[in-house]
């Protein structure tokens, strides 16, 4: 059983405006979420219009931006997703890439 005032301090530490931001305020945040937003979209329109054999850098960073914007977990979850942009596309054989585990 919980103690007698264990309901009112979670109450309190609901209501506390310090918790929400995690050490930044809201407009921090939302030109954090626009930035990372804009590369993504900047990365993906990039490596659509170049040519691979002449910005391999910019295909590189591409998909792993992509990877790592979109994946939340852990390898189980990156490996697929990295296969698909790496192995499916050309980069890198299959053997090379497996090789890397």
């Amino acid at each position: 059983p919980l103690e007698e005032g264990a309901g009112a301090a979670a109450v309190a530490a609901a209501e506390d405006d310090s918790i929400e931001n995690f050490g930044v305020g809201k407009a921090v945040g939302a030109c954090l979420i626009f930035f990372t937003a804009a590369v993504f979209a900047v990365s993906f329109v990039l490596s659509n219009v170049f040519d691979y054999k002449d910005h391999e850098y910019v295909h590189w960073f591409s998909a792993f931006w992509r990877t790592g914007t979109v994946i939340w977990g852990g390898g189980q979850v990156v490996l697929p997703l990295l296969e698909n942009e790496v192995v499916e596309t050309g980069y890198v054989e299959r053997t090379v890439f497996f090789a890397g585990l």
